[in-house]
């Protein structure tokens, strides 16, 4: 109960001074109770009998403190200032009695855990293991709901046992996982870390558990480098002594390490061992995890024979269950996974799955990673206004993280929009001032951040600074740095900044690379990336193929569903020197560029083609 500042606080006490010993009792009794209270409890906690408390609720009513619910025997406070006055004048002795007395008072009445336990919590005395047992279940029972009260419930239960016993450990990780579904990730790795070191030498299974889940907060938080080195050295320590399940929790924490930092072989080998390890235990959630991650580390490498072997049998193991927080990791990476296929709705389907056990369960730390991969989906379908929603709002649970790297996704995602609306000063601002915050781990990815930062660059006039960032995100020029369904896009850039810079050889060169890149059973989009940059080419040198090298990437666009790149490629098109097109053709295709430009809401390309429309 938040307190008053003074001038309320002695407002709301004017009011109640006069009042009867009898109506102070039974005002400070429905204040423990809370906003809402009936006549028989407030009785048992004032101790005044139900007579007098009737009596004394007139007197209440009266001066309008409390109001009658309906024509039951409950009453609430008028406003939930007028009980926090309340509260705030009771003693302090009374008041811990008042709270056992409530405590009491709702146990004969068969009340749940959760409406006593508030009460305990504020009653009980130092070493009462019951009170402690109490808070402990009903921390449980709230968790998913209430991840924060089940936090403060669990640290006042480990307060009453005080002496260091055998059940702290677990009480720890309670605790800690309440912290982490809150999103307070730091706390939640403090606690952990004072569970290690109360674990006995030889809990093995118990040690290997803990080590998994301060794992994955230390990548929560961005901090790669000692996650990995956490899980290294507890397989190494534990090797021959702990069993396959959680085991395969320690290799499911590598492989996620290794997926956020882009070492797809090292998440490839830590997601099979997963597998295996889950295979035998018949963990299904946990097989699932593995498939998932699999599934999203191949289509990042270009496999999609892989990735789509992997991709089946997560979704199969997904579908043969109900969601809960146990599927969430999952539902992550095949969201991603499909998203980087092509397959939008098929994306937009597992991500909203994934929002919505967020929603029921309370578990907010992967909600930017789904938030993030919604304002992806949306950029490729040229939703603009949805894909800058969705960035801010990733961009709101990332922050509640504490970590950059979900930070710079949705950053990325933001500086897209800005990009495709026509504001690149607004891009590159984005770009720089993510790039410019001190990482958390020196491991951090920030591959699509920096390439974002080299188109900025490039439509603000500096095409050297482009190929610079573009190299620097990509790692070289290989680009190897960036998803593999995603570098003929990323050469397709390159190729835009030579030829800004008057270099049509070295372009030349980037669109060769972008269609070695090009996958045969990869995501249709990958071809019209390549077909887009030569058709940047033919039409910097005045080439008779640029027309229709453009109308056929622009068919892959339509065919990919990504209206804004077939803008871009229907742009080139109209713009084609005359002797390639008809008249009619190229005003047709710029009609078109400009309504799907239009509709997606980037207005600097609408304008390109009603430029082009009238030079034509």
């Amino acid at each position: 109960m938040d307190e008053l500042p003074r001038p309320v606080r002695a407002a709301l006490q004017e009011e109640l001074e006069g009042l009867s010993p009898a109506a102070r009792a039974t005002a400070g009794a429905a204040a423990v109770l809370g906003d809402t209270f009936d006549v028989e409890l407030a009785a048992a906690v004032s101790r005044i009998g139900v007579p007098r408390t009737l009596s004394a609720v007139d007197q209440l009513t009266e001066r309008d403190l409390v109001r009658q619910v309906g024509l039951t025997r409950r009453f609430r406070f008028r406003h939930p200032l007028v009980r926090t006055a309340v509260y705030e004048g009771l003693g302090a002795g009374w008041r811990i009695e008042a709270h056992a007395r409530a405590a009491e008072g709702l146990a004969a009445r068969g009340a749940s855990l959760a409406a006593r336990a508030s009460h305990i919590q504020r009653s009980a005395r130092l070493g009462d293991t019951d009170a402690a047992r109490l808070l402990v279940r009903a921390a449980r029972q709230i968790m998913t709901v209430a991840p924060v009260t089940s936090a403060s419930w669990t640290g006042e239960a480990l307060r009453l046992l005080d002496a260091p016993g055998p059940d702290r450990p677990e009480l720890l990780l309670q605790q800690a996982d309440a912290l982490s579904l809150a999103g307070q990730l730091r706390d939640s790795r403090s606690v952990l870390r004072e569970a290690a070191t109360l674990l006995p030498a030889d809990a093995w299974d118990a040690r290997a558990r803990l080590t998994a889940s301060l794992a994955r907060t230390e990548w929560l938080l961005g901090r790669y480098r000692e996650a990995l080195s956490l899980l290294r050295q507890e397989l190494t320590h534990g090797a021959g002594r702990v069993a396959e399940a959680p085991r395969a929790g320690l290799y499911l924490a590598g492989a996620a390490v290794a997926l956020r930092s882009f070492d797809l072989p090292a998440a490839v080998d830590w997601a099979e061992r997963a597998r295996v390890a889950s295979d035998r235990t018949t963990n299904l959630p946990c097989l699932a995890e593995a498939q998932g991650m699999l599934a999203l580390a191949h289509v990042q490498a270009g496999d999609n024979v892989g990735a789509a072997h992997h991709l089946d049998r997560a979704l199969s193991a997904l579908d043969s269950t109900e969601e809960s927080a146990d599927w969430l990791n999952t539902l992550v990476t095949i969201g991603w996974t499909q998203m980087f296929q092509g397959r939008y709705d098929a994306a937009l389907h597992q991500i909203d799955r994934g929002l919505d056990v967020c929603r029921r369960t309370g578990r907010g730390t992967l909600l930017a990673d789904l938030l993030e991969a919604r304002a992806y989906v949306y950029l490729w379908l040229g939703r603009l206004d949805e894909a800058a929603a969705c960035a801010q709002d990733a961009l709101e649970a990332a922050a509640l993280v504490g970590s950059d790297e979900p930070c710079s996704l949705a950053e990325s995602a933001l500086a897209a929009v800005h990009l495709w609306r026509g504001d690149a000063p607004g891009a590159l601002r984005i770009c720089q001032e993510s790039l410019s915050r001190t990482s958390t781990d020196p491991g951090s990815r920030r591959a699509t951040v920096t390439g974002l930062l080299g188109q900025a660059l490039l439509l603000t006039g500096d095409p050297e600074g482009c190929v610079r960032a573009v190299l620097d995100g990509g790692g070289g020029p290989g680009l190897t740095g960036y998803e593999a369904p995603l570098r003929p896009l990323w050469f397709g850039v390159l190729t835009s900044a030579e030829l800004a810079r008057g270099d049509s050889a070295a372009a030349e060169r980037w669109v060769r690379c972008a269609v070695a890149a090009v996958a045969p059973d990869g995501p249709p989009a990958c071809a019209g990336f390549a077909l887009l940059a030569r058709a940047e080419v033919e039409l910097f040198q005045q080439g008779g193929g640029a027309a229709s090298t453009a109308l056929r990437a622009a068919d892959v666009f339509a065919t990919a569903r990504m209206p804004l790149y077939e803008v871009r490629a229907r742009l080139i098109a109209g713009s084609a020197p005359a002797a390639s097109r008809s008249r009619p053709d190229a005003l047709a295709q710029l009609a078109r560029a400009r309504a799907l430009a239009t509709a997606a809401g980037a207005a600097t390309l609408a304008q390109l083609a009603v430029d082009a429309y009238g030079r034509v």
